[in-house]
């Protein structure tokens, strides 16, 4: 219950009008330079400084253990993807309630079968962003954010090398299609709005209470055993011989 209410998406967004912006996207003139993430060195090859507002209606963890390209091509810069969705129309409650999100371990996708969604829909402010990051500070940011969420980074649109991966970045909303997602390297993140807070503070706890409980079980079920082979008195007793 408490799993599928945290990642609601919001009935209603507080007035945040930057969430209207179009992306800040300004060519740059970097060299490339080394990111490392468990033990993996990487290039990056930063092209444009970008910057970005969204309203998260989908994620998709790098670390997951079905997710096994990540795995494959040592890739753990690319920690997570962030779905994200900004302007007038694709902010709207009528729009983004009515529409379902769900991301793969590359992608990101829509589906509705709502005709006023489908009739806002607005293709080029939808976006599916790899997020890149070796600082543990902004990883950790990063990972905080969640679907309903409304967030607020900077970086580059960048493309990057590692020992067994090499991805290229879109440099424009309009694509679709296989290379149509931003690979952008963070240097600043901010979550501006929270949604479903209370939800996820129970869904928290109640992950802990889950946990307590089995490693209780657990240890009920075990202690005995664990005594037996310590040769510990047990309260069965033992016959004479």
């Amino acid at each position: 219950m408490t799993w599928w209410q945290k990642d609601q998406l919001p009935a209603q967004l507080p007035h945040i009008p930057e969430l209207r912006n179009e992306p800040v996207q300004e060519k740059v003139d970097l060299d490339p330079f080394l990111a490392s993430v468990a033990n993996e060195n990487y290039s990056i090859f930063p092209k444009y400084h970008y910057e970005l507002w969204g309203l998260v209606v989908s994620v998709h963890h790098s670390d997951v253990w079905w997710d096994r390209m990540h795995k494959r091509a040592s890739d753990y810069l690319n920690i997570k993807d962030i779905c994200v969705v900004w302007g007038d129309q694709n902010t709207l409650p009528e729009f983004y309630r009515n529409v379902e999100f769900s991301s793969g371990q590359w992608t990101c996708y829509y589906s509705t079968r709502d005709m006023q969604a489908h009739n806002l829909f607005q293709g080029d402010r939808f976006a599916n962003n790899h997020i890149l990051a070796d600082d543990p500070f902004i990883a950790e940011q990063i990972m905080a954010s969640e679907i309903g969420d409304i967030i607020h980074f900077k970086g580059y649109l960048s493309d990057y090398k590692g020992r067994l991966t090499q991805r290229q970045t879109s440099t424009t909303r309009t694509d679709t299609g296989n290379g149509a997602c931003e690979t952008v390297y963070i240097t600043d993140f901010n979550l501006l709005h929270r949604s479903n807070a209370g939800w996820k503070k129970v869904h928290l706890l109640s992950g802990w209470i889950i946990s307590l409980w089995v490693m209780i079980a657990l240890t009920i079920f075990f202690w005995p055993i664990v005594q037996e082979f310590a040769g510990a008195p047990s309260k069965r007793g033992r016959l004479r011989e």
